[in-house]
């Protein structure tokens, strides 16, 4: 097992640094969202936030992307997926426009085709503070997992075993990454405090070729938020 680099987590915070300005901010809004109770492995609490819960987003592709969620650089629907298939050094996913939180949430996407284990080849989930400098990145490159400064119980990758993920945070956001094999039966890989607020995230979903791979393969993403039987 490879894990993810520090020279390749570099040239992705790099690359993702000029998504920030597109994120759409309400910064005069002044909802505040009930907080529900969330099942199937996802936290319970209470109280009430300026943002939505990032779960309210969903996408299976069949028809596109929708209102709240766009598509940079690579990133195109093949077969109703998001499909990353990059030759030129570049990184490409899928992102929520919004601002909306993790906090007392849960977020889930379904890997269907994994592109290389070579290292170079790179799969993501980015979380980003959206008026803020705050970043958490889950990693998969090299057979292994990577999640920032939380260390992970298990850091193996083998698809598609873990072609599921989920990260799930508390009210006092300490934040879990899972894998599935289905997307049903979960498995615990590790779990810390995010080392930021996450009540007023994006994500971004996706692939990168950071180490001039000829082949890097192509990597799909599926059924955001989107519980299976999915596709």
């Amino acid at each position: 097992m490879i894990a993810p680099s520090s020279r390749s987590k570099r040239r992705a915070a790099a690359l993702l640094a000029s998504l920030c300005a597109t994120v759409v901010l309400a910064s005069s809004c002044s909802l505040v969202f009930p907080v529900d109770d969330y099942e199937d492995g996802g936290p319970s609490c209470g109280g009430s936030y300026e943002h939505p819960p990032l779960s309210d987003i969903s996408a299976t592709f069949d028809d596109g992307v929708g209102e709240e969620i766009a598509l940079l650089n690579c990133a195109q629907i093949v077969d109703g997926a998001v499909s990353v298939e990059d030759f030129n050094g570049d990184y490409c996913w899928f992102y929520t426009v919004s601002a909306h939180r993790l906090t007392c949430d849960s977020i889930t996407v379904r890997l269907v085709q994994s592109g290389s284990q070579e290292t170079g080849s790179q799969r993501f989930i980015y979380v980003r503070e959206v008026d803020g400098d705050g970043a958490l990145d889950l990693l998969q490159e090299g057979g292994g997992f990577g999640l920032g400064s939380i260390e992970l119980s298990d850091s193996t990758f083998t698809f598609p075993e873990d072609a599921w993920w989920r990260l799930s945070a508390t009210e006092d956001d300490v934040i879990t990454f899972s894998t599935s094999a289905d997307g049903v039966e979960w498995r615990e890989r590790g779990s810390g405090p995010a080392p930021f607020s996450l009540e007023n995230v994006y994500v971004a979903i996706g692939g990168g070729n950071w180490n001039g791979l000829a082949d890097p393969g192509e990597n799909r993403f599926d059924c955001f938020n989107v519980a299976p039987p999915c596709p």
